[in-house]
């Protein structure tokens, strides 16, 4: 499958390129820089793999390389709307993120195929594979409630989606045993709290990343009994926020702060808002934007 990269590298910088040096020749990497960029050298990209370089430049101003490389994305969706494709844009701006958002919906909408349009901060990226020897724990408790196999199909489709789409590379394999774990679960009374449990016995050290990445598609899946589990669900998710706030190293104050924040606030209509503006006027605006980015997807 071709794989094109394009890379916004006002924002991305050569971090953006870290990892080029493993591509393959049907990779393709967009570069797109302006007179405002820190280096236009590029004395330094020696190495990009079999993978074909194009650098462009744009002409300065707001926001003016976002909408070059957005209008080339929209080309390059064009051109290969009959084949197999990938896009990615390196770029740690979220506002892509919309971007790559409407681009799936329009494209399924007029074409029969879906389209794989990410995000992530290099062209590098973390690569999780199933744990061996891990047996799964998806067949100990049959569902409470009787499961819709349509449904189950569906969510089935929309967990390898949200996989396909994420920062991190997930082996097709992954995303399949995934979907299958969660699929078998669904109908459970206490449904998120069972997913969550199980992914953290299939990957030990990279559950936090994949739950995160599915969370928002179960989320809308829960039955009235997991609905009646709330408390529980709700510790789950204080217990994943002190994690990943642990494992960051955020410090005393920050880990016993944020997790009590976000159960405070997450059910209210704009929570995440409220969360953000909270954690920026105790934190400042550096150290606690680095926090919210970290605990964001799995709020």
């Amino acid at each position: 499958m071709e794989t094109h990269y394009l890379i916004d590298y006002e924002n991305a910088g050569k971090n953006g390129l870290k990892g080029c040096e493993n591509l393959s020749s049907t990779d393709h990497i967009h570069m797109f820089y302006t007179d405002n960029s820190k280096n236009t050298t590029f004395d330094f990209i020696i190495n990009h793999g079999k993978a074909m370089l194009d650098i462009r430049k744009v002409p300065a101003g707001d926001q003016s390389l976002d909408k070059h490389l957005i209008a080339y994305l929209g080309y390059l969706v064009g051109i290969n709307v009959n084949k197999k494709v990938k896009y990615v844009i390196v770029s740690s701006d979220k506002g892509y993120d919309k971007i790559g958002e409407f681009l799936r919906e329009e494209y399924e909408k007029e074409c029969e195929n879906s389209i794989s349009v990410s995000r992530r901060n290099t062209i590098e990226v973390k690569k999780v594979t199933q744990e061996k020897d891990v047996k799964q724990n998806t067949e100990k408790k049959a569902p409470t409630v009787k499961v819709d196999k349509a449904k189950k199909t569906e969510l089935n489709k929309q967990i390898q989606q949200a996989l396909s789409r994420s920062e991190i590379e997930y082996k097709p394999e992954v995303m399949n045993e995934v979907a299958k774990a969660v699929t078998s679960l669904y109908g459970n009374e206490k449904f998120m709290n069972d997913v969550h449990n199980t992914l953290r016995d299939m990957y030990p050290d990279d559950y936090l990343d994949v739950y995160g990445d599915i969370k928002p598609v179960i989320s809308k899946y829960i039955t009235v009994q997991d609905k009646n589990a709330d408390g529980n669900n709700k510790k789950v998710l204080h217990n994943e926020i002190h994690q990943i706030l642990s494992k960051a190293n955020a410090g005393k104050e920050v880990i016993a702060y944020v997790p009590g924040l976000v159960i405070r606030h997450c059910d209210e209509k704009n929570a995440l808002q409220t969360i953000y503006r909270t954690i920026i006027q105790k934190f400042g605006q550096k150290k606690g934007l680095d926090i919210y980015n970290r605990i964001k997807k799995h709020i």
